[in-house]
């Protein structure tokens, strides 16, 4: 190379048959199918593994923003407060107490971080076999991606309900368990010290003593 020459960079590419050199700038089929015809070969093959990646790369954004998003809210959503207290008695005669979180409360207390970081749930009994009910709840984010807990819990009891109270006592319970498991969310004991008296301490029903009594056994 003489003094005159000015010194330069080589640079090499290399093109992959069959790949895409660019994504399409937006969501329209109709610029998948552009690209498709433009890098040649078969485009009906090519759409769909473009639209397959396309959706695969989506759900993953997804699932990564639903992760983030229940992170925060078990960060700023504080234990929730046991205001209920039920009583168990088992067939042997040993009777206990156990205080826990009533639904209506673990609602009330998470509604308004579930609403700021754009998660909501919703739950369904899909099937009720063999004396058992199963109860399923669903927790959502705006993205669309979502997540499930399921739990199954026998409706017979001992209490004296009729069989539509037996059922809604058993999908109340698996509604409070499976909301509980989904958000990872923890309850804790009331603060005695600096007592709230705005807190419902009504004592559980007979018929939902009897219940948990059947659970436990």
């Amino acid at each position: 190379m003489s003094d005159r020459e000015e010194p330069h960079e080589i640079v090499v590419e290399e093109v992959v048959p069959g790949v895409a050199l660019a994504a399409p700038r937006g969501d329209d089929v109709m610029d998948l199918m552009r690209l498709a015809l433009e890098q040649g070969g078969d485009a009906v093959k090519q759409i769909e593994r473009l639209v397959d990646l396309k959706i695969r790369l989506e759900d993953r954004a997804a699932a990564q923003e639903f992760a983030r998003a229940l992170a925060e809210f078990q960060a700023e959503c504080a234990p929730i407060t046991k205001n209920a207290t039920g009583k168990v008695a088992t067939d042997s005669g040993v009777k206990f107490e156990y205080k826990y979180a009533q639904l209506p409360m673990i609602a009330k207390t998470i509604a308004p971080f579930l609403k700021k970081r754009g998660l909501s749930y919703t739950w369904d009994t899909p099937q009720m076999e063999g004396g058992f009910l199963t109860v399923v709840c669903t927790v959502r984010h705006v993205n669309g991606h979502s997540i499930t807990s399921t739990c199954t819990l026998p409706i017979a009891t001992r209490a004296g309900m009729s069989e539509q109270q037996k059922i809604g006592s058993a999908r109340a319970f698996g509604e409070r368990l499976t909301l509980i498991q989904a958000l990872g969310i923890t309850t804790a004991d009331p603060d005695m010290d600096g007592a709230d008296v705005g807190v419902d301490r009504t004592p559980i029903t007979k018929d939902e003593a009897d219940l948990l009594a059947e659970l436990a056994e």
